[in-house]
């Protein structure tokens, strides 16, 4: 019997042995980042073992949260990560494709969507498959969230820095503006990798938000975070 894979987190722990994308930086980060102080819905696209909707069920515990993934291993370890949680929540998590997925709409969207392609049409293992460019990537996401949001809900995402112009191009087209771009570096002088985004749905005839843009570094030396990144991932991390 395989050994069960446990993440452990502050007031939670994350089985992610089944899933196809295991816990991992970009996810925390994108939990602990995401603005859902006032969203009464958060959907988790491609949530794989849910730690992304977990940790917005933490932080906002009155909102109902809906996880989607097509990996019916990683949507029911997911399931099995939430019916273990410590506090009284609304999570949900299914096994829908975004292209096809219909739902009353949603406050905020959160997603780690896939970013790798691989240059195959059909990858031929789940995690292959999670990490390809498919019908959810940084691209398409935009295009999904302007149908699945009610005017005034944000999109929040992570995606590789190399990526930033054409998802702010496929944003615009979609109808959604950047209001807070935070670009993230793992120490001062190493290449940014990742950009935190978030997009408004504007409603109708409201003024245009400024885009408040950021930058975050992860460490001051090897294994020493900064004093931003332990302030944003106290409430989570064991070490912080």
């Amino acid at each position: 019997m395989a050994k069960e894979r446990l993440f452990r987190f502050k007031r939670f722990a994350v089985r992610h042995r089944r899933s196809a994308m295991k816990v991992g930086i970009d996810g925390v980060l994108l939990g602990a980042w995401a603005d859902v102080t006032a969203a009464h819905r958060i959907l988790d696209a491609g949530c794989g073992c849910g730690v992304i909707a977990l940790m917005c069920s933490q932080r906002n515990p009155q909102a109902a949260v809906t996880g989607i993934d097509t990996d019916l291993d990683s949507v029911e370890e997911a399931q099995e990560n939430a019916a273990d949680l410590p506090w009284e929540a609304n999570v949900s998590f299914s096994q829908y494709d975004i292209a096809k997925y219909k739902a009353e709409p949603f406050d905020l969207i959160v997603s780690n969507p896939p970013f790798f392609s691989s240059g195959i049409s059909e990858p031929d293992t789940p995690r292959l498959l999670a990490r390809h460019d498919g019908s959810l990537s940084p691209l398409t996401m935009p295009g999904y969230a302007a149908s699945l949001l009610y005017p005034g809900g944000k999109l929040a995402m992570i995606f590789p820095y190399e990526r930033l112009a054409e998802v702010e191009e496929a944003a615009l087209q979609a109808g959604l503006s950047p209001i807070r771009i935070t670009t993230v570096r793992g120490h001062s002088s190493a290449p940014v990798k990742r950009v935190l985004a978030e997009f408004l749905k504007p409603a109708k005839d409201a003024a245009l938000q400024p885009c408040i843009r950021h930058e975050l570094t992860l460490e001051t030396s090897p294994g020493i975070p900064t004093e931003e990144y332990r302030l944003l991932g106290r409430p989570f991390y064991l070490y912080f």
